[in-house]
C-alpha cells in the first residue's frame, strides 16, 4: 500500500476550496487498485508518482471512489482498463444533484453512470480480496470507508467521512449535508480502527495516522507548498511553504 499524492486540510476564503485529496494505490496479486482519483489539478502529479512506482494508467485494474465530489472522483477517465467502483445510493443521489450546484462534477457522474466499467456497491461489499468498502454517511449519503486488510495489518481510506486530524478528534464534521449521520459514521470509523492494532487511516485531506495508547498521532511529515509568480520578472518564484501550517 503506497500514498500517491497526501491530501491538505486547507481552504481558502479568498479563493475557494482547494480540493487537495489524498490518493491511494493497493497492490494485491495481480489488481492494481487506487482509491480515490484527485482533481483535475492533480493530473501530472498522479501520473508521475504512478510512473514511479512503476505502473502506467492504463495498468490500473480498479478504481474505488469514496464519492462523487470532484477532488476525489473526476480523474476515472485517466485508467481505461479499469473497473470503477462506487457506492449505488451515492450514484443514486449524485445524479440528482441539480447542475450547477456543489462539488458534484456533474457531466463526469453521468457518463461514469452509463459506463459499462462501473460497478456499483453495496455496505460491505468486497471489491477484490482484502479490500472491502463499507458505507459512512453524513459528508454524502453514500460516502464509502475503504478498508485492506493484509495478514496482521490494517489501513482505512477514509476519503471525507473524515477529511482530517480534527475531524476525528472532535468526532465533528464540517461541509456534511448530515451532522448527525457525520458523527455516527466517525464513530463507526472509530470501531474499525481500534479493531486491528497498529491500523492507519489515511483521511481525505490529510496525512496518514495511527493510534499510540488510544490517541491519534501523525505517521508522516506534511510536505506541502505552493508556488507564484508575483513579481514581472518571469523567472522569479515565490514559494510558500504549508508543511506547518
Amino acid at each position: 500500500m503506497d500514498i500517491l499524492i497526501t491530501g491538505y486540510p486547507g481552504v481558502s476564503p479568498s479563493n475557494g476550496g482547494m480540493g487537495w485529496s489524498s490518493v491511494g494505490l493497493v497492490r494485491t496479486g495481480e489488481r492494481i487498485v487506487l482509491v480515490d482519483t484527485g482533481p483535475f489539478g492533480a493530473r501530472d502529479l498522479l501520473r508521475r508518482r504512478l510512473a514511479e512506482h512503476g505502473v502506467a494508467p492504463d495498468e490500473v485494474t480498479d478504481v474505488v471512489l469514496t464519492h462523487c465530489h470532484h477532488d476525489h472522483s473526476v480523474n476515472w477517465t485517466m485508467f481505461p482498463n479499469a473497473r470503477v467502483y462506487v457506492s449505488r445510493i451515492e450514484m443514486e443521489w449524485a445524479l440528482r444533484v441539480p447542475h450547477g450546484e456543489g462539488p458534484v462534477p456533474e457531466l463526469y457522474v453521468r457518463e461514469l453512470a452509463s459506463s459499462p466499467a462501473t460497478t456499483l456497491l453495496e455496505d460491505g461489499d468486497e471489491i477484490v480480496p482484502g479490500i472491502r468498502a463499507e458505507l459512512v454517511p453524513g459528508h454524502t449519503p453514500g460516502s464509502l470507508i475503504v478498508t485492506v486488510d493484509h495478514e496482521d495489518t490494517r489501513t482505512i481510506f477514509l476519503g471525507d467521512a473524515a477529511k482530517n486530524r480534527a475531524e476525528l478528534v472532535c468526532r465533528r464534521a464540517d461541509a456534511t449535508l448530515d451532522a448527525p449521520l457525520s458523527r455516527d459514521s466517525i464513530a463507526r470509523i472509530w470501531t474499525r480502527w481500534e479493531e486491528v492494532p497498529n491500523t492507519t487511516v489515511i483521511p481525505g485531506h490529510d496525512l496518514p495516522m495511527g493510534l499510540i495508547e488510544g490517541e491519534c498521532h501523525y505517521q508522516a511529515v506534511r510536505q506541502t507548498s505552493v508556488q507564484a509568480r508575483l513579481s514581472a520578472d518571469f523567472d522569479d518564484l515565490t514559494t510558500f511553504d504549508l508543511s506547518e501550517t
